[in-house]
């Protein structure tokens, strides 16, 4: 028997099972229409899993390069998370809550961007 624990629109399989998460995901319908109406189930899962950090990474981690990141490097990071988050992405797709959570994603990676390409409030950060 499988254990599982589905927890503010997270879902999480018990390691000690064999089950196939992604049958288990069908089980919740908020994941399963996502999944269903756009990116499948790998996209709902990033969308939980960088949701449920926001509160705990820094700018650099929420744009997911190193604090040596330069400008470019730190523009082209900020474009790729834009192009995967921006939740006119999913303009006139059922995503149910993930509406919210693509809308908190995108504002927190804009303000890391903001913050890290501004040299005078970048240094002031570090």
């Amino acid at each position: 028997q499988a254990a599982f624990r589905f927890d503010a629109g997270r879902l999480e399989l018990d390691a000690r099972t064999d089950v196939d998460q992604n049958a288990a995901i069908a089980r919740y319908p908020s994941r399963q229409a996502f999944a269903n109406a756009n990116s499948g189930v790998d996209q709902a899962r990033r969308i939980d899993e960088f949701f449920a950090s926001l509160d705990t990474r820094d700018a650099f981690e929420l744009l997911e390069v190193t604090r040596e990141a330069d400008k470019k490097d730190i523009k082209r990071a900020y474009f790729k998370l834009s192009k995967e988050f921006h939740p006119d992405r999913y303009f006139n797709k059922n995503v149910g809550p993930y509406k919210e959570r693509l809308s908190r994603i995108f504002q927190a990676i804009k303000a890391a961007f903001e913050l890290l390409n501004d040299d005078t409030r970048r240094a002031a950060y570090q």
